[in-house]
């Protein structure tokens, strides 16, 4: 990833998570760390210990960082640039380009799914417990005739 494609999302959410100097004098993240932990946690299919190691930091810090950044990034840029199309004109036109290009019709996009293995959450921890027989996220995807996201969720029911 080059620098102006990293810092595009780094300076969208910095105002959420500028940090600010502790009252005594240690250092904090900056937003360009806060926000490669998650980046380098999920390539790495969410090795905490494996991120902590990579940046020097303690497993606690990465979890909640990972979790404060992806929050942010769902409510401050998610709406910008993942949704579906809220007129019925705009969304014709993304059936009919379904439909020319993959000759499918009245069908706008493609879903898909997958289950994130997280370790046992210790608030409600039935409710991650999923039919996989583990923790989990569910997280479902809707991309467009280009492969573009439209509409992504992630939550604990299967």
């Amino acid at each position: 990833m080059d620098q102006d494609v990293f810092m595009s999302p780094a300076n969208g959410i910095r105002p959420y998570i500028q940090p600010v100097r502790s009252p005594r004098g240690l250092d904090v993240l900056s937003v360009e760390k806060q926000l490669a932990l998650p980046l380098y946690f999920f390539k790495d299919k969410g090795s905490l210990s494996m991120t902590a190691n990579a940046f020097g930091a303690a497993c606690c810090m990465v979890s909640v960082t990972v979790r404060k950044v992806c929050d942010v990034i769902t409510s401050a840029l998610g709406p910008g640039y993942i949704n579906l199309p809220s007129a019925e004109q705009d969304m014709n036109e993304v059936v009919k380009a379904m439909e020319n290009k993959y000759g499918f019709p009245q069908a706008f996009g493609c879903v898909d799914g997958t289950h994130i293995q997280i370790s046992q959450p210790t608030e409600n921890p039935h409710d991650y417990f999923s039919y996989k027989q583990k923790y989990t996220l569910n997280v479902k995807a809707v991309c467009d005739w280009r492969g573009f996201f439209m509409n992504v969720e992630v939550k604990w029911l299967d």
